[in-house]
């Protein structure tokens, strides 16, 4: 079973990866220019993370959710299952 602390890592990681560049989210990756990339390093076992950097990713993934209007109380699996829940439905 992967910790709440990996996913948060990998869903940083999927954010700096694949998203940072697009509109929706561009803002936030330059304003967390310190906690995406370190979140991404950790995350692809480049680095290990001490201490201080656990405060800078729980950090930015808390900006995350907040940004995106999400429930802070929810583990979520991934940002593309974050996002889907903030796109309409055709019902």
């Amino acid at each position: 079973m992967i910790s709440p602390f990996n996913k948060r890592l990998t869903i940083l990681s999927d954010v700096y990866l694949h998203y940072r560049e697009d509109d929706e989210f561009k803002e936030f990756a330059e304003y967390n220019d310190l906690g995406l990339p370190l979140a991404h390093v950790c995350a692809v076992g480049l680095a290990e993370i001490k201490p201080d950097g656990v405060v800078y990713v729980e950090e930015t993934y808390d900006l995350l959710i907040d940004a995106m209007g999400l429930d802070p109380d929810v583990e979520y699996n991934s940002i593309e299952e974050m996002i889907d829940l903030l796109e309409p439905r055709d019902e």
